[in-house]
């Protein structure tokens, strides 16, 4: 049986599968016949033709015969390989030696047994051997920790070890004369705890040794998987184990460069310069011993942001000046892959390139890829993968260099892979010509020295990068400047970029700019002066007009750079990491390291050593400095330690050059007659600061620093004033007062704590392990991993597993019914071939044992599909598969539940038991007999506590439970969410709280509900003491009105009289208020008037406001009045009167003003009560009686009149002092009101 299962870690979009029986691998692809094989199966294979070989005779070999005899000869005893005279090398021995041609080729042996595949193993070359050691496989029963193979002779050799380590990978291995140093990785099988070990491995005598640090040297290092180590010659001169990266289950992805000395036995995290790096996991490194340098590549990174991911960052790391440089990237991203150095290029192969999304563009997660970077001219290549024709993609490899030849062995490809690859360089020395050496390549850097054409080292080179012969760079100078966020990133790579003042990284061939304040401020915008702000885009740089620059200071050299602390934090991963630096602090809302304020004193104080000083200049007495200090959080200073007296001593000379002297209070004083101690309760040593001689005085109780250049102390009545005064407080760092770091996922034992803290940790079912999210993909690169939750654990193993449905979906477990055929039985580890048994606890090899689940007593294995009849035992089936009758207290289709009122785990025979709720519930949870409490205010799993955080009194198990109401008071229940739908009664009571008023009670719902009142003598915390007497009962009602008179039910009597109101019987959602008061019938004089005078005062009050509110209506109303008035008015039609004076006698009289006005047009207004009257009338004249010069002295007016007492007629000529005027003008009704 084959179970096909993928990761659900891994977002893929699935895959095919095809299979065939009996038929040969792509029918002999050919080149062979399928022949039926001689054995008892029958099965059949490929009998290839000459010159190909394989399984589907698809490999081709010994092309030419190897060129025979001249060249070399077919060797048909083992992989059928050319085996090539001295003179000749090659696949198929056609080049030359030396040939500047590089090959791909297979060893002549093949290694001789499973137990030698492996991967994240480790190997070194020491002489002809190359050694490996550990590494992670499948059938760890036959595993063997060391091998080696002779690189002469092609030939394999097993280590047996009888004491040593246990198995491991993710390791690293690191070559020291005769002996081998292994430090950390993953031990396996086992636990999976990433381990701390230094074990070291003598080739001589090939035993094991344990180095165990020194305890007088001990620093801490760190435990870790996923490294790489190398052992190199310090500054000094000493041997050092360099150990980069990799991943801490503790303190996550490491960014530390830890050292092991090897002479003093003692570990130390070095303090590095230039870039600042991200450690990851899974990274390929070598060590470049002639520019004493280690270029490490690839990895898998985790980034703030809870971000994580492959990379393709190229570093190199100075031994000798622990330094950092960035280095150009490849573009393709890798981790568990391999590098090697030669000739002066890193040659990369292989590695996991799947970025962990269906997204991947085509990335595999086994890849063949080989890849070539020139050190020298900083350039990747990609190099044509081997053509080998055989499947050569794989990942957790690893890759050595002997002789210019590059040997690949082991993997992951699917399987566990077992064969070597080997991989032959150029030769500079083939190439004769400068011409061709210096432009050699890829995968090769030669140089022509001395008339010939040598491989590259640093030797060769003055040090810059690209070198003058190195071709133009593909990707222009400076374009990835902007991706660096801090100067010594910016500043230590090969980008040729430079730091502005502004903190951005820029090209070196641009000019830094600031916007500064003349640019911010100007009227028209930045864009009208020069230079442009470093942020504007190019479309703004390319409008900007010529002017002055105003160029800012550039930092081009990593070492003038000055590392910020929020730089170095920002880089680490999780609240461990972070806490191990006092100046950063976890934010576990955002889940990103942040650095603490650089001040952490605060304002205006100083900070020394462990603590915070600050010198005032105020003059006061001691009381008062004490005072002063306490305001600032502080005390008057206890001046203890040298350092905290050098700082005092140089701020008061300070003051002495601006003229001012000061003579501070110290926080010194006078206990007894003859002891003075400091005010931190520390006794005074006259070590720092000295008494002035003739001191101290009988009189003085305080001390004071009289003269600060010979630290010289005085002392004086506290009473007395003194300039100035010294105030302390200690430092505490904020990351002291926040919350401790959580247990990390490692150590967590078990699924329930594991996944108890949302996404960050997951638990992995079939290993037992608890990972950390953003390391998932890390800790099980090999599919270990079968299933992992983060939520709802469920069952852990098979026998968890009650149902056969639920057990069948375990790829390791199967079904054995038993006899009864009802659906019940048992879920055990097995196959399809039958139950199985594990050899040891701890182990992971299972045999075959099926007298577990035996057909001779009459069960049945189900490993595919489960019985017809899934009654859990509690019915039998009728038509074989419907269950005729649940029994038990049982219900549902197959009889899985319990009956309404029964709770427990009916499945595979379980049994179903009564609800237990102390007659305050009537249901319960099926499954876990949580009760659905009925009453309002009782809660519990039993319904046996009552909600005493919410005022509910009572003892549910002797009675129920009352909500305590106040008197005067109007309480409101609404039971509308769905937590209340169970809830069919309330109770309450209440307590008189005078003895000579009524009690009121007035209650209403929404619902119908039944109501039950009674009364008791006394009740203790709402525990009724005696016996209840009824008041009201009734059902059916919505609304309920009463009281409850003093006298009758003996107040002064019975002060602890308590009223019981139950409320039962109604429909959810419902709505209840309740409320009980106590008036008093007879009111005193003194509330008689405060009340009416209130009222008095209240009404004045608003017959004020009214009359106000009516005034300006009135006034607004008139205003609108007249207004309309005068817009009538003058809309009146208008009409023409002709005037005519006939005679020159009256015209004369008229312009001398002798003639009596009469109206010359009445309109009459409706209602013909009172008119519009027009006149003619003479103008005012000076002494000569006549109208100025160009004026004729004659106006027209208008008058309103009354015309209520006039008769129409009366409006006919009255004007007989215009004799001869024309009459019978027209009337017009006018329109004023």
């Amino acid at each position: 049986m084959l179970h096909f299962f993928s990761d659900a870690a891994y977002n893929l979009t699935g895959f095919n599968i095809f299979y065939s029986i009996n038929s040969c691998p792509n029918n002999c692809s050919g080149h062979g016949r399928c022949t039926t094989s001689n054995s008892i199966s029958s099965s059949v294979y490929c009998e290839c033709e000459r010159y190909w070989k394989g399984e589907a005779c698809d490999i081709p070999y010994c092309s030419e015969d190897c060129g025979s005899p001249d060249r070399g000869y077919c060797d048909l005893t083992g992989e059928k390989l050319c085996v090539c005279n001295d003179s000749w090398q090659g696949p198929d021995c056609s080049l030359k030696v030396p040939s500047a041609e590089p090959y791909w080729f297979l060893p002549n042996v093949k290694p001789d047994g499973q137990s030698l595949g492996r991967a994240s193993h480790k190997a070194v070359v020491h002489g002809k051997l190359m050694w490996v050691i550990g590494g992670f496989t499948f059938n760890h029963s036959s595993f063997q920790m060391v091998i080696n193979y002779n690189l002469e002779s092609s030939t394999w050799d097993v280590v047996p070890i009888n004491n040593g380590p246990l198995q491991r990978y993710g390791h690293s291995l690191a070559l020291y004369k005769e002996e081998i140093y292994m430090f950390g990785g993953k031990l396996d099988p086992g636990p999976g705890n990433v381990t701390d070990e230094l074990w070291v491995f003598n080739t001589n005598v090939r035993s094991w040794s344990r180095r165990t640090p020194s305890p007088v040297l001990h620093t801490q290092h760190f435990a870790v998987e996923g490294h790489s180590a190398h052992i190199v010659d310090n500054s000094y001169g000493e041997a050092i184990m360099v150990v980069l990266f990799g991943n801490s289950p503790i303190y996550s992805y490491l960014r530390h460069v830890q050292e092991y000395n090897i002479r003093t036995n003692s570990w130390s995290v070095a303090e590095t310069n230039g870039a600042l790096v991200q450690g990851g996991y899974g990274h390929s490194s070598v060590f470049d011993s002639s520019s004493h340098s280690i270029y490490v590549h690839g990895g898998y990174k985790a980034f703030p942001g809870n971000k994580y991911g492959l990379v393709d960052h190229l570093y190199s790391y100075q031994v000798h000046t622990r330094t950092w440089f960035i280095l150009k990237e490849g573009g393709l991203a890798r981790y568990l892959h391999s590098v090697v150095l030669i000739s002066g290029v890193l040659l990369v192969f292989g590695g996991n390139t799947h970025n962990d999304t269906a997204l991947s563009n085509g990335a595999k997660c086994f890849s063949s890829d080989f890849l070539s970077y020139d050190i020298v001219c900083d350039e990747w290549t990609v190099i044509p993968k081997p053509n080998l024709h055989r499947d050569v993609n794989r990942f957790g490899h690893t890759a050595v260099v002997s002789n210019g030849s590059m040997y690949v062995f082991g993997g992951f490809s699917g399987v566990i892979l077992n064969d070597l690859l080997v991989y032959k360089a150029g030769n500079c020395g083939a190439l004769l010509d400068a011409a061709l050496c210096q432009s050699a390549g890829p995968g090769i850097r030669c140089v022509w020295v001395n008339e010939r054409c040598v491989s590259w080292d640093s030797s060769h080179t003055d040090g810059s990068v690209p070198a003058s012969f190195c071709p133009e760079r593909s990707t222009p100078v400076g374009k990835q400047c902007h991706e660096y966020s801090d100067c010594t990133s910016c500043t230590a790579n090969t980008n040729d970029c430079q730091w502005c003042e502004d903190k951005k990284c820029i090209s070196s061939l641009n000019n830094c700019t600031v916007l500064t304040v003349e640019l911010a401020r100007h009227p028209r915008g930045p864009l009208y002066l020069n230079p442009p702000p470093a942020m504007l885009s190019e479309h703004q740089l390319s409008i900007w007009r010529p002017g002055i620059r105003k160029n800012s200071q550039s930092v081009k050299n990593f070492t003038k750079c000055s590392v910020r602390t929020e730089e170095v934090c920002s880089k680490l991963l999780n609240c461990r990491s972070c806490s191990l630096y006092i100046n950063c602090q976890w934010e576990p809302q955002q889940q990103e390291c942040h650095a603490l304020p650089a001040h952490l004193c605060g304002d205006g104080w100083n900070q020394i050593g462990d603590a915070c000083l600050r010198l005032n200049s105020s003059k006061d007495s001691y009381d008062n400095a004490q005072h002063n200090c306490k305001n600032l959080d502080g005390n008057i200073a206890s001046l203890t330690s040298s350092m905290q007296v050098d700082f005092i001593l140089e701020e008061l000379q300070k003051y002495q050059l601006q003229g001012r002297r000061l003579t501070p209070w110290v926080g010194l004083r006078k206990i007894n007659v003859s002891y003075w101690g400091w005010e931190d309760t520390s006794p005074f040593t006259a070590s720092t600061l000295q008494w002035l001689p003739g001191e101290p005085s009988d009189s003085g109780f305080c001390a004071y620093l009289e003269r600060a250049e010979v630290a010289g102390l005085k002392a004086k009545p506290c009473t007395a004033n003194t300039e100035g005064l010294i105030c302390e407080k200690p430092l505490v760092s904020p990351n002291l007062s926040v919350r401790p770091c959580k247990m990390p996922c490692a150590l967590r034992t078990t699924c329930a704590n594991c996944t108890s803290q949302a996404m960050e940790c997951m638990w992995c079912s079939s290993t037992r392990r608890c990972v950390d999210s953003n390391a998932y993909v890390i800790s099980f690169p090999y599919g270990q991993c079968l299933e992992w939750q983060t939520g709802d654990c469920g069952s852990q193993n098979c026998s968890g597993h009650r149902t056969c449905a639920q057990c069948l979906q375990q790829p390791d477990c199967g079904w054995c019914g038993d006899p009864s055929d009802t659906g019940q039985g048992q879920c055990i580890e097995g196959s399809y071939r039958g139950p199985m048994k594990s050899l040891s606890r701890q182990g992971r090899d299972r045999v075959l044992d099926t007298s577990l689940c035996s057909r001779e007593r009459g069960y049945d294995w189900s490993y595919i599909t489960c019985p017809a009849c899934q009654c859990n035992g509690h019915s039998t089936c009728v038509n074989g598969s419907v269950c005729e009758q649940c029994k038990n207290l049982t219900t549902g289709q197959q009889c899985q539940t319990c009956l309404s009122g029964y709770y427990g785990d009916a499945t595979n025979g379980g049994k179903c038991q009564a609800c237990r709720c102390n007659n305050h519930a009537n249901v319960c949870h099926s499954s876990s007999g949580k009760c659905y409490c009925t009453t309002k205010g009782v809660k519990g799993d039993q319904c046996q506590l009552c909600d005493s955080e919410n005022r509910y009194l009572g003892n549910p198990l002797r009675g129920t439970c009352y909500y305590h109401l106040l008197i005067d008071y109007q309480f409101t229940f609404s039971l509308l969410q769905d937590d209340d739908q169970h809830y069919t009664a309330i109770n309450f009571m209440a307590t008189p709280e005078e003895t000579n008023k009524n009690l009121d009670m007035s209650i209403n719902a929404s619902n119908n509900f039944k109501l039950n009142v009674t009364w008791s003598l006394g009740s203790t915390a709402g525990t009724i003491s005696g016996e209840e007497f009824p008041i009201v009962f009734k059902t059916n009602m919505r609304e309920h009105r009463d009281s409850f008179s003093c006298e009758k039910f003996s107040f002064p009597a019975n002060p602890n009289i308590t009223f019981h109101v139950y409320v039962s019987n109604f429909s959810w959602p419902i709505k209840i208020q309740i409320s009980f008061s106590q008036h008093s019938s007879i009111m005193d004089l003194v509330q008689f008037f405060v009340t009416f005078f209130s009222c008095f005062l209240s009404l004045l009050l608003v017959a004020a406001v009214v009359w106000k509110v009516k005034q300006t209506c009135w006034a607004s109303r008139r205003r609108e009045q007249l207004m309309r008035e005068r817009q009538q008015m003058a809309s009146r039609p208008f009409a023409s009167v002709t005037v005519a004076l006939e005679t020159p006698e009256e015209e004369e009289e008229l312009l001398q003003g002798h003639v009596e006005a009469s109206p010359i047009a009445v309109e009459p207004c409706a209602g013909s009560c009172v008119a519009v009257q027009t006149l003619l009338m003479s103008l005012p004249r000076g002494s000569s009686a006549m109208p100025p010069p160009g004026q004729c002295g004659i106006t027209i007016a208008s008058a309103l009149v009354d015309t209520s007492q006039q008769r129409a007629g009366d409006f006919k000529d009255k004007g007989s002092g215009l004799k001869s005027r024309k009459q019978h003008h027209t009337m017009h009704q006018g329109t004023c009101v």
